[in-house]
């Protein structure tokens, strides 16, 4: 189990932490040396989506996975009547002051599914040097 109580800490040579935000602390696992880049997974997942990606990009750049607000270790915002704190935009700007804290002010962005509904509102604002996102995709069920 890793320190925040998960399975293993996603890959070798990876580091587990909270990062306060001031909007509530994101779990984060970094790793690797260069540019950095954030990793967002979709629902219902967390950042162990990225476990086989994250050692392969930390070869070239800094990795950062981060659990989304809400999910698995990183902590819900606080609820409002209009569920504002739960929008992308609100979770776009978490995940930018998360990354500033760990002293990113530019960073490429890549998210699966809710993680890319995020890095469009990231991005949108300007707050990201790249941005990726994959888009959601139903499956039929075999």
């Amino acid at each position: 189990m890793g320190p925040d109580g998960s399975r293993a800490a996603a890959s070798e040579g990876f580091v587990t932490r909270r990062i306060e935000t001031g909007c509530g602390a994101v779990l984060v696992r970094t790793g690797g040396v260069g540019p950095a880049v954030l990793l967002l997974h979709g629902f219902p997942q967390t950042g162990l989506t990225w476990r086989d990606v994250a050692p392969l990009l930390a070869r070239a750049s800094t990795v950062v996975v981060a659990d989304l607000p809400g999910y698995g270790g990183s902590d819900p915002p606080a609820d409002t009547d209009d569920h504002a704190a739960m929008s992308k935009r609100a979770t776009a700007a978490t995940l930018v002051a998360a990354m500033r804290r760990l002293g990113h002010a530019r960073f490429a962005i890549v998210g699966h599914r809710r993680g890319a509904h995020t890095v469009d509102q990231t991005g949108s604002n300007g707050r990201a040097t790249r941005q990726s996102g994959c888009r959601p995709t139903s499956f039929p069920d075999d």
